[in-house]
């Protein structure tokens, strides 16, 4: 018998420009003014990056976030539920679908791995929040710890209507976009 390859394994020899003459080198370099808000650039986006296969029954993975980020994908998405050993996990609403889990451990690991092998332009990470306060809490802790130095920190929370940094002032740059939730305690009462 012959070798074979797997679906992914082609995926990922077609996609590798050192093993793939399709690429051109000279093709692969940004030439664009990079200096503008971040909104005024389209960007390379993955919905529901975790997945290995269908939204219904599909594996949730890290390794399909190392995939996405070698192709040059610039935002990947990461859906976090309540894990059951009080840490959260990556799947795809646990409440009708059948996905596996991941731990967000492991998808952020592969994601600090990776974020900056094909380009170091900006990494936008769009969550979709579920956690309950305690796990968005470990969240924030697994997010820190993983990412370091590359985590995007505002000094402050811009104004409504201020302009975004721009992806040259990013670079290298991991974002966290999403929302928090607060604390029952910290939701202020109505006047």
């Amino acid at each position: 018998g012959g070798l074979l390859l797997s679906a992914a394994t082609l995926c990922d020899l077609l996609l590798d420009p050192a093993e793939n003459e399709v690429f051109a080198p000279e093709e692969a370099s940004v030439w664009h003014d990079l200096t503008r808000p971040l909104s005024h650039y389209y960007i390379s986006a993955s919905h529901n990056s975790y997945l290995e296969g269908d939204q219904l029954t599909g594996v949730s993975s890290g390794d399909m976030y190392r995939r996405i980020l070698r192709t040059g994908c610039r935002c990947v998405e990461i859906d976090l539920w309540d894990g059951p050993d009080g840490m959260p996990d990556v799947t795809h609403e646990p409440r009708y679908t059948r996905c596996t889990r991941v731990s967000l451990a492991i998808v952020a690991i592969a994601i600090a791995e990776e974020a900056f092998v094909a380009s170091d332009l900006p990494l936008i990470i769009s969550l979709e929040n579920h956690l309950s306060v305690p796990q968005q809490n470990e969240a924030a802790r697994i997010f820190a710890s993983a990412f370091g130095d590359k985590l995007a920190r505002p000094a402050t929370r811009p104004p409504d209507g201020m302009p975004l940094d721009s992806p040259a002032s990013l670079r290298g740059k991991i974002l966290l976009k999403g929302k928090m939730k607060l604390a029952a305690s910290a939701v202020a009462a109505p006047v």
